[in-house]
């Protein structure tokens, strides 16, 4: 029996947080840290456990001396221009954690689309701009108040060691990570649309990527399944209309739920591993 691509997804989704969050040298003498290299995801690299580090982080750290991180550019663009932001929907861990919060069954509330542009304001003024002209030691520093940071950094130790003292970083990094998690509840992928940096900055590899979704628009009857099922509003229908791929927009996070819910098996990828295609339908 097959399973369906939303089983894949989820099996994915957690074997990469397993991997990314597996560093078990940490408890040795020799731990080993791959420093100098980062996907296109959101994980903090202060977490003890991991082996990579963030994008954010490691571009901020070369802005604030002025300089140009050519290595995480390249590797992100590199990344980019193969799947485009496929990692934002199968890999990144803020992504499971969005995806399954919203599993709570509570009435549902959808922003409107407009607000997709206040991740660019976060990636331009919150990470280039602060590191540039004021450094990474502030409150208004992305990283001080970065909702995956607080989860991977922040809390674990204040549970373990019961310090449940408060300062006014404490507080921010706090506030709003009950305010993302508790808003992630009634609107899905609310944190990749209006404040991810990392979204902003791969969001445009869309355009550019070897991988394509396309829509048959011959097979299209037009039902709108996959624009309801799309969790970043993109408007899958109308390249049926215009023959563009899918994931040419710049929201697209390359989930393939559109693929999973057409009724008519109008919706392909041009990936060249069976794993991320449904069966075709009797």
């Amino acid at each position: 029996m097959p399973f369906p691509l939303t089983t894949k997804r989820r099996f994915i989704q957690f074997l990469a947080f397993i991997l990314l969050t597996c560093n078990i040298t940490v408890f040795t003498s020799t731990t080993v840290f791959f420093g100098g290299v980062c996907l296109p995801i959101l994980h903090c690299n202060a977490c003890p456990l991991t082996w990579l580090a963030c994008p954010i982080y490691t571009i901020s750290e070369f802005i604030q001396f002025h300089s140009v991180p050519w290595l995480a550019l390249g590797l992100i663009a590199g990344v980019g221009v193969l799947v485009g932001r496929f990692f934002c929907g199968w890999i990144c861990p803020m992504g499971l954690l969005q995806d399954l919060l919203y599993l709570i069954p509570v009435p549902k509330l959808r922003l409107p689309f407009f607000v997709r542009w206040t991740k660019y304001a976060f990636l331009i003024i919150a990470v280039g701009a602060v590191a540039y002209w004021a450094g990474k030691d502030v409150l208004y520093f992305f990283c001080a108040y970065c909702p995956i940071a607080t989860l991977e950094v922040i809390l674990p130790p204040m549970v373990i060691n019961q310090d449940w003292t408060f300062d006014a970083w404490r507080i921010l990094r706090l506030s709003v990570l009950v305010f993302v998690l508790v808003l992630v509840i009634f609107d899905i992928r609310w944190f990749c649309r209006v404040m991810c940096p990392v979204g902003a900055l791969v969001a445009f590899a869309n355009k550019y990527s070897l991988f394509a979704i396309r829509l048959d628009p011959a097979k299209c009857i037009h039902c709108s399944q996959c624009d309801k099922a799309c969790p970043m509003g993109v408007p899958v229908e109308a390249c049926s209309r215009t023959g563009r791929a899918v994931n040419r927009h710049t929201e697209c996070i390359e989930c393939l739920k559109c693929q999973h819910v057409c009724p008519v098996d109008a919706i392909r990828n041009n990936g060249p591993v069976p794993f991320l295609s449904d069966r075709p339908k009797p």
